[in-house]
C-alpha cells in the first residue's frame, strides 16, 4: 500500500524551492543554507515540476469519460467488456464475470468523480 504524501513536506520544498528562485548562490551553497543534500533538492524540484505539469494539462484538457463498447466478438468462448480510457488504454474484462465487470465500472467512475471534486476545488469548473 503507498504510504500517504507528507503534505507539510511537500510545502516546505515548494517553500524552499521558491525561496532558491532569489538566492544569488549555487545550489550546493542553498543546500548547505537549508542543511539539505544537493539530491534531495534535485529530486524536489523534478518531483514538483512533474506535478505542476500534470497539474497543468489537466485544466487544459479535463479528462473525458469514453464509452464503454461491448465486444460482441467471441474470444475462448467468452465475451468480453472491452473499456477504452482516455489516452488510448484498453481494459478487457471477461463479460461472464458481471461482479467484476461492475467492480471495474464502479472504480473508473469513483476515480472520474474525485477528479471533477479536485479540479472544482482548485478553482477549476465550478
Amino acid at each position: 500500500m503507498p504510504r500517504a504524501p507528507d503534505l507539510a513536506l511537500h510545502a516546505r520544498w515548494q517553500r524552499r524551492l521558491q525561496a532558491f528562485e532569489d538566492f544569488a548562490g549555487t545550489v550546493p551553497q542553498f543546500c548547505d543554507q537549508e542543511q539539505v543534500s544537493v539530491a534531495s533538492f534535485y529530486q524536489w524540484r523534478r518531483k514538483l515540476a512533474r506535478q505542476e505539469l500534470v497539474r497543468q494539462a489537466t485544466r487544459a484538457t479535463p479528462p473525458a469519460f469514453v464509452a464503454l463498447q461491448v465486444n460482441a466478438a467471441r474470444e475462448a468462448h467468452r465475451d468480453e467488456v472491452s473499456i477504452e480510457l482516455p489516452g488510448g488504454a484498453h481494459l478487457q474484462v471477461p463479460g461472464d464475470n458481471l461482479p467484476l465487470v461492475q467492480a471495474v465500472l464502479a472504480c473508473l467512475l469513483e476515480h472520474d468523480a474525485r477528479e471533477h471534486d479536485a479540479r472544482r476545488g482548485e478553482g477549476g469548473d465550478a
